[in-house]
């Protein structure tokens, strides 16, 4: 079940004092980016391939996709993938079908569809749509203390 209400905002008090389940209370551990191996799946699938390429190094280098995601984000790409075949398919068909005088949707656009919507939800695991943000862990600055945006209203809390 999806959760209720708005998402919780990075920058509030309760997600800095880790009560808000979307955002760790503390950091992740490093991990080496050479550890992230392109999966064979997306290997053998040249669209997929260069879809994995061409995006790999911008979520190694914002920090969301760890060695253990890779999987997922392989399957992403292969999905990715799918679409546009069926994109193609679609364009070249159109999108209805004439079948004994019966006009009916062309099946590639269900699922054409279903393929898109089960992209989205897998790049929002990775950040990559605009609500995502929201969802991603905020990493804390190396070494600085937090400071209380109360004390300068001579609040303490």
């Amino acid at each position: 079940m999806g959760r209720k209400g708005p998402l919780p905002r990075p920058d509030s008090i309760p997600t800095k004092q880790g009560k808000n389940t979307y955002h760790r209370s503390t950091p992740a551990t490093p991990f080496d980016p050479a550890a992230i191996r392109l999966p064979a799946t997306v290997a053998c699938d040249a669209i997929a391939a260069r879809f994995w390429s061409d995006h790999i190094q911008i979520l190694i280098e914002n920090k969301r996709i760890r060695p253990e995601s890779a999987e997922t984000f392989g399957l992403m790409c292969i999905l990715y993938a799918e679409g546009q075949r069926l994109k193609e398919i679609v364009d070249q068909q159109g999108w209805t079908l004439t079948s004994l005088g019966r006009v009916t949707v062309n099946p590639a656009v269900s699922q054409l569809h279903k393929i898109r919507i089960q992209y989205v939800n897998l790049a929002k695991e990775f950040g990559m749509t605009a609500a995502a943000e929201a969802r991603i862990p905020v990493e804390p600055d190396s070494g600085e203390k937090e400071v209380n945006p109360l004390k300068a209203f001579g609040i303490t809390g």
